[in-house]
């Protein structure tokens, strides 16, 4: 990690919580909204293509979108804790901040309210959602149904992923999660409990986990992380001969 945080953690303004809040209930009603529009199209497309097709359709959108919410968390969570600083404009105290703050006090989000655990990914889940819904045809069925079953499944994953996280380092959570947890189909707490370990270079995909062991095999977040410092700009050395 690029930077350990501070010792007490920042208070942030009373107008972030009002986002977070914001962004919560506005998630919640166009997923929602989201859901119906799908529900009405595979209706429609299952009275055409017949049920088989449309289930093994529904099936396949489904687990792409199950693995692309794992890989997303895995890239947002390698990001915040390689690069930038809590000094970052825009997303440094609001998002690289809590990744950092997490590592040296792990326990700490088991505290959070619902808002607080889940609020920013709502947030991020909005900078998709609405786009889809705006300009997609999902009525239209064919690719367009496929592509918002995708995304119906990935974003609703993705705006529970940090409660997926939380769970994974509470000690008493409800059965249902427990068994989700055990089957592997949500982040598992001994799989997770490997990211906190050193070298702390791994294990970074927190939804399910289920690309982690995949990913690290291949070196991925490491071969990212060079191509990306290589691509960054350095500062200029000020000495002999130069400009």
């Amino acid at each position: 990690m690029s930077e350990m945080p501070p010792s007490n953690p920042i208070e942030l303004p009373k107008s972030f919580r009002v986002m977070e809040g914001a962004s919560v209930v506005a998630c919640i009603v166009l997923l929602g909204v989201l859901a119906y529009r799908v529900a009405v199209a595979l209706t429609l497309e299952s009275s055409v293509r017949g049920p088989l097709l449309s289930g093994l359709s529904l099936v396949g959108a489904t687990v792409i979108g199950y693995l692309a919410a794992d890989f997303s968390s895995g890239i947002v969570h390698f990001l915040a804790d390689t690069f930038g600083s809590i000094d970052t404009p825009v997303l440094g105290k609001k998002f690289i901040l809590p990744f950092r703050s997490h590592h040296d006090r792990p326990l700490e989000m088991t505290t959070h309210d619902f808002i607080e655990t889940n609020g920013d990914s709502c947030f991020a889940a909005l900078l998709v959602l609405i786009p889809v819904l705006a300009t997609v045809p999902v009525e239209a069925g064919g690719a367009a149904l496929f592509g918002a079953v995708c995304t119906l499944t990935g974003l609703t994953l993705i705006v529970f992923t940090n409660q997926f996280h939380k769970w994974a380092h509470a000690q008493n959570v409800p059965m249902p999660i427990r068994v989700l947890q055990s089957a592997g189909i949500i982040l598992r707490p001994e799989q997770h409990a490997k990211h906190h370990a050193p070298p702390f270079a791994g294990r970074y995909c927190i939804t399910s986990g289920v690309l982690n062991p995949v990913l690290d095999a291949l070196g991925f977040f490491r071969i990212l992380e060079r191509a990306i410092r290589a691509l960054l700009p350095r500062p200029r050395s000020i000495g002999r001969g130069s400009a």
